[in-house]
């Protein structure tokens, strides 16, 4: 997918707090880095780098612009893998409750189901029904409110309880094939986020 190169120099920059070595991990040139860096400097207006005999360390906007550098290239890898649907992944199913259906599944799953030939099912389920060794053979995610401690569902492991004011139980079959497919991670934050919209 498209994308800025001058973030991921900008980045690892930050990260390495070194230009060389910036230059040795992306593969590229020192100077080409640095060329970079002071293009970014330009466009944005503002000094990234306090640069000193040698060391080099952010500057509070440069700390700033390295938050949102790196939420603007997870936003790229995201988009990029939910446009090809998961890499082979054609189906998703899932169990929910009925609030975590009706309120819940739109935002995490809305943008996938438009984007995406993939097939996404939902089973609107009761709450009692996802616990235990009652939990749903043929689903691959299992999302629903749980008041108390994490779930035991044998076979399965479970995310965690998000907060919300329903505290919200977020369940992957690891024998599913969403498990091992790089869509899980982007779906995992798209659930957390959407958890914090509550």
């Amino acid at each position: 997918m498209l994308q800025d190169s001058r973030l991921n120099i900008f980045i690892e920059v930050a990260r390495k707090l070194s230009f060389t070595g910036a230059s040795y991990s992306l593969g590229i040139s020192q100077p080409a880095v640095s060329q970079n860096i002071a293009e970014l400097e330009k466009e944005l207006g503002v000094r990234l780098f306090e640069r000193r005999a040698g060391d080099i360390s952010l500057t509070p906007e440069g700390r700033i612009f390295l938050s949102y550098a790196e939420s603007i290239t997870q936003l790229y890898e995201d988009a990029s893998i939910l446009l090809v649907g998961g890499e082979g992944l054609r189906q998703v199913r899932i169990a929910a409750t009925e609030f975590v259906s009706e309120t819940l599944l739109g935002r995490v799953m809305g943008p996938l189901r438009r984007l995406s030939a993939m097939d996404i099912s939902v089973t609107v389920l009761p709450s009692e029904s996802m616990k235990g060794e009652a939990f749903p053979e043929d689903t691959d995610l299992c999302v629903y409110t749980e008041p108390s401690a994490s779930p035991e569902v044998p076979g399965c492991y479970c995310i965690g309880h998000i907060p919300a004011p329903a505290a919200c139980a977020v369940v992957l079959r690891p024998s599913s094939s969403l498990a091992s497919s790089p869509l899980w991670p982007v779906l995992r934050r798209r659930f957390e986020d959407g958890l914090g919209a509550f």
